[in-house]
């Protein structure tokens, strides 16, 4: 028997981080971006910046 997917657009929307990340040894910056978890924030973050970089996140929207 198939049944039906019951999810909601709403599941499956993403959602807004800020990311407070280090950009040299003197600087810091604060960055947006969308992503389905906290999880998935911190790694896009970490893939734009290097691995260490993401010195915080927190979703936002």
């Amino acid at each position: 028997m198939l049944r039906a997917s019951t999810t909601t657009m709403q599941e499956h929307a993403m959602q807004q981080y800020r990311l407070w990340v280090r950009i040299s040894q003197t600087q810091t910056t604060n960055t947006i971006v969308h992503a389905d978890n906290a999880l998935a924030a911190k790694q896009i973050g970490e893939t734009l910046y290097g691995r260490g970089n993401v010195l915080n996140y927190t979703r936002v929207g």
